[in-house]
């Protein structure tokens, strides 16, 4: 395969890695994309959460549902200043997260494995914990309905949220074939 590049294409390439190294794309594009996937994540929980419990009789209302998530969400934020400081303090990165040093790597071993132990951790069973004691004041549902529908909603987000990964890991193979250069 010949890679022989004008110089006027040559000019634009390295103008386009010079713009992807910009502030928008190192601080606002991940920012941005950070609270929407929050917000999208608090919406569906919030809203499993509602559905599974008023399917099994509960009384609550979609609001407490958001206000319940929101509020049994702080081991998150405590988890993520908790890495946050680590990181400052280090320098580096968090090496296995959660229980994934129990699987290999994904180059070795199985990428969804992997992205899900990463999300497995303390932090996680105590928002269960969290959502499990709040559903059952604001739902008045009984205690083995309250366990289901909690473990059910977080079972679907936990999914949700490792499909990125796997699309990433399963395009990154692919290769893009240009018939004309424009």
């Amino acid at each position: 395969m010949d890679f022989d590049f004008t110089p006027e294409q040559q000019a634009q390439l390295q103008q386009a890695v010079q713009a992807m190294q910009g502030p928008v794309f190192q601080y606002v594009f991940p920012i941005g994309f950070a609270v929407i996937s929050v917000l999208f994540l608090w919406s569906v929980t919030a809203g499993l959460l509602y559905l599974l419990s008023t399917l099994q009789g509960g009384r609550g209302s979609l609001t407490r549902a958001l206000n319940l998530v929101a509020w049994a969400s702080v081991p998150t934020i405590v988890h993520v200043a908790l890495q946050l400081v680590y990181i400052q303090s280090t320098g580096m990165l968090i090496a296995s997260p959660g229980l994934s040093g129990f699987v290999p790597a994904p180059p070795d071993g199985s990428i969804f494995a992997y992205a899900l132990l990463t999300r497995i951790d303390v932090y996680l069973f105590w928002h269960i914990v969290l959502l499990m004691i709040g559903l059952k004041m604001f739902t008045g549902v009984a205690g083995r309905k309250v366990l289901i529908s909690a473990l059910v909603s977080i079972v679907i987000v936990m999914g949700l949220r490792v499909l990125p990964e796997l699309l990433s890991a399963s395009l990154s193979g692919l290769t893009v074939v240009r018939p004309f250069l424009f």
